[in-house]
């Protein structure tokens, strides 16, 4: 199943206890989080959506979605900064 940022935003349900974003995309719930995509460290942490390189949907790290900026006035863009702001 191919998997786009809109789909996700159109599908998001909120987060899961461990601030991971969740929607509902064709009937499958898909976990994922943006990601500020791999660091000089190895590391590929979790971010706000404005500092994000690649969205990862978890448990199939293989692939990654590009962050587009035609989505920034989505309205689950907003609801998901308010969640992430912990």
């Amino acid at each position: 199943m191919k998997i786009t940022e809109k789909a996700l935003l159109d599908g998001y349900t909120g987060m899961n206890g461990n601030f991971e974003n969740v929607s509902m995309v064709r009937g499958k719930r898909i976990i994922w989080n943006y990601r500020t995509g791999r660091q000089n460290d190895g590391y590929n942490p979790t971010c706000e959506r404005e500092r994000a390189g690649e969205i990862t949907i978890e448990g199939d790290r293989v692939s990654s979605l590009l962050v587009h900026s035609r989505w920034n006035s989505h309205p689950s863009v907003a609801r998901i900064a308010e969640g992430f702001a912990f």
